[in-house]
């Protein structure tokens, strides 16, 4: 299995720091004005229940989930445009639909035009738990690619909390159907105040008490 992102952002903005963090590779800032190059980095996902399956049965060849995460340094307002042309090359070119939803995501000829208005949304926010909520809120609303979007959008939430200091929230196996009836009404009916709550309350509950990743697996990534 393999899941790919990328990040872009303007410098200080943090795009630096994670790819780095999460790939172990330092990215260079440098890039050819003519046509910006996007830096790609593969990285193996740490798995016991996998080391441990190995060790038993021994087999031949073990393959890890890998995460693909592309780069693309940070840049000025008039490199906007040919920046956000690179990074739309990705995004979905047919109509996609959510299994048990009523929203129907844009248009795939619509996402060229959401996903920038998107990135300035979350720009021109000044608190980091308005720019999370909204940003995976309006993430998942849009859906820019044919799957992953929801564990994306979680990445992105838990991405901008940590821009103010907040912790790591997981939406957990427990709180699953409320999270998925909260995006709907989110999506369908214009109310996001349910899904600001549960975050809300999710993030003040694992403040106190931190869950342990390891009991929410495998069901605990909502797709």
């Amino acid at each position: 299995m393999s899941v790919t992102a990328g990040l872009i952002g303007r410098p200080g903005s943090g795009a630096k720091t994670l790819y780095e963090l999460v790939t172990g590779r330092r990215p260079d800032d440098s890039y050819i004005k003519a046509g910006v190059k996007a830096q790609i980095a593969t990285v193996h996902v740490p798995d016991a229940r996998l080391d441990a399956l190995s060790l038993v049965f021994k087999p031949r060849k073990t393959t890890p989930a890998q995460f693909e995460l592309m780069y693309l340094p940070g840049f000025s307002a008039k490199d906007d445009r040919k920046l956000v042309s690179a990074a739309l090359s990705n995004y979905r070119n047919s109509q996609v639909f959510i299994r048990n939803a009523l929203h129907v995501p844009p248009a795939p000829e619509a996402v060229r035009d959401c996903m920038p208005a998107l990135m300035e949304l979350i720009a021109n926010e000044a608190h980091a738990g308005v720019r999370a909520v909204l940003g995976h809120f309006v993430f998942v609303f849009i859906h820019p690619y044919m799957d992953g979007n929801g564990r994306l959008g979680r990445f992105l939430m838990n991405y901008l909390l940590a821009t103010g200091g907040y912790t790591w929230t997981i939406v957990t196996v427990q709180s699953r159907n409320e999270y998925l009836t909260a995006l709907e009404q989110a999506s369908t009916y214009g109310n996001v105040e349910p899904f600001a709550n549960l975050i809300t309350r999710l993030l003040r509950e694992q403040t106190v008490a931190p869950v342990e990743r390891g009991s929410q697996r495998p069901y605990a990534l909502v797709v």
